[in-house]
């Protein structure tokens, strides 16, 4: 079971991430970061090889995202909330939500904007893959190593978040559909989740620790699954036709270097990471969250609802691959990037 930090070693985590990211541990985070991302892909390689052995076929790498999201992805939610309750804590979570919230609403308008429709509809999955990023599979781990169990905390606001717009507005841009019902959106399982984790840690309540041990081997799963699963999915892509694919290469610049970029100027131009006690916590894990490439559910759900999911294998591809490089360079740009105080 990966169990959370001891409380000084959370300590030191938040001490490692505090206002300034000054010292050697620029470059100590980045080389984290960078090493965090080989690991991921190393993985996603054991999926390719297993794909094209015959080991792993789509429709096993579909039934499995199924248990990622239905099961792992709400007891990784639950186990980062199994702490005492801090009122600090609290706010720190409030302006979490905020960032996501307007990371989202920028990013959806921008990608209407820029992304120009095309005559078979690839446009939708192209919108889809720009804003929603893989923050769940690959940021979740990546949030681990780099900012400690303080902020996998944070991370759940921004899973949150993507949740409900996944289901609200990446359905009605995947399908084409104009309404959804909100029962659809309530029922997903991240969403519901995130509610049962957010009553456990304002009620108090600690699980009986065979159910907690049980949560933790689950939660366990999700970078290993996750990224074998997405290399099930790569697996399928034709590298040499994806590389001539303007419109791949556009929408994934979108996704893992414009979008992240802008959020970055955000945080470090606005003045908001200073406003509160321990917020550059916050703002590297929803930093880390924008940056991620293109989600695994923009494929699986372009699948269900029709749409082109081999044009969304490309952009998965194409912005997984990209992140190796910019993942890394964006930590290094906010950590260099002198910020304004308030």
């Amino acid at each position: 079971m990966g169990k959370a930090p001891s409380e000084p070693e959370q300590k030191e985590n938040q001490n490692r991430a505090g206002p300034g990211f000054k010292g050697d541990f620029t470059v100590e985070i980045a080389w984290i970061v960078a090493k965090q991302v080989i690991v991921m892909f190393l993985l996603m390689g054991v999926g390719v090889a297993a794909a094209k052995r015959g080991m792993l076929t789509d429709q096993a790498a579909r039934s499995f995202s199924s248990l990622l999201l239905s099961v792992v992805m709400p007891c990784l939610l639950i186990e980062a909330y199994q702490q005492p309750y801090s009122a600090e804590q609290v706010k720190l979570l409030g302006f979490a939500f905020l960032l996501a919230v307007g990371f989202h609403f920028v990013t959806i308008l921008l990608s209407h904007l820029l992304i120009s429709k095309a005559p078979n509809g690839s446009h939708r999955v192209e919108i889809a893959a720009a804003v929603y990023s893989n923050c769940g599979f690959m940021g979740f781990p990546l949030i681990q190593a780099t900012v400690g169990a303080q902020g996998i905390f944070y991370a759940a606001a921004f899973i949150g978040v993507f949740s409900v717009l996944t289901w609200s507005h990446g359905v009605m841009t995947l399908s084409g559909q104009r309404t959804i019902s909100a029962k659809k959106i309530l029922r997903n399982p991240a969403i519901l989740g995130l509610a049962l984790s957010l009553m456990l840690y304002f009620t108090g309540w600690q699980l009986p620790e065979v159910v907690g041990s049980t949560v933790g081997f689950l939660a366990d799963l999700n970078t290993p699954l996750a990224m074998v699963i997405t290399g099930v999915f790569l697996s399928e892509v034709d590298i040499k036709k994806t590389l001539g694919d303007f419109r791949v290469h556009f929408a994934s610049l979108l996704r893992v270097v414009v979008f992240p970029c802008l959020m970055l100027a955000f945080l470090k131009f606005s003045g908001v990471a200073s406003l509160l006690p321990q917020a550059e916590i916050v703002a590297l894990t929803i930093l880390i969250a924008c940056a991620c490439p293109t989600a695994a559910s923009t494929v699986l759900m372009a699948s269900r609802l029709g749409g082109d999911s081999t044009h969304g294998a490309k952009l998965l591809a194409v912005s997984t691959i990209l992140s190796l490089v910019t993942l890394p360079l964006i930590v290094i740009l906010y950590q260099v990037t002198p910020a304004l105080a308030w």
